[in-house]
Order: C-alpha cells, then structure tokens, then sequence
C-alpha cells in the first residue's frame, strides 16, 4: 500500500473533489477529520478504527504521520 500527501485548499468539498480526481479511497484533514468514497462525511470513530487497520498492516504512526505539519484551528 501506497501512501502520499496531498495538499487540498481547506474544506471537505476540496478534500472529496482531489479524492474523486486521484481516485483514492481514504483522505484526512484536520484532527481525527477523515473522508472515504463509502462515507463522504468526517467521522472521528470510522477514523480510529481505519487508522488501527494500518497499524495492524505494519503502518506505524511515524509513517503514517510523515509529511505532515500542523496548523492552528481557529474555528
């Protein structure tokens, strides 16, 4: 499995229409903020138990996490 960052402008529209471009099937944005083809809402739990799938795959937290800066929420 093959993972990549890839930079939307903010917003779930955004995120769902660079999905739907790339033809992925998983995107995050923000804590515990994810969007699947199955589910185009964000979902904290759904989110949780995707990511244990990974680790369980020998995804760890360091890989999974590789590339990502954070910014301050100001919502």
């Amino acid at each position: 499995m093959d993972l990549a960052l890839v930079r939307t402008k903010v917003g779930d529209k955004y995120v769902l229409d660079k999905m739907l471009e790339l033809g992925t099937n998983l995107a995050a944005s923000g804590p515990a903020h994810h969007l699947s083809r199955r589910m185009p809402t964000g979902d904290g739990i759904l989110t949780s138990l995707r990511c244990s799938k990974f680790w369980r795959e020998g995804f760890g937290l360091v890989r999974l996490t590789r590339g990502m800066v954070e910014f301050p929420s100001f919502c």
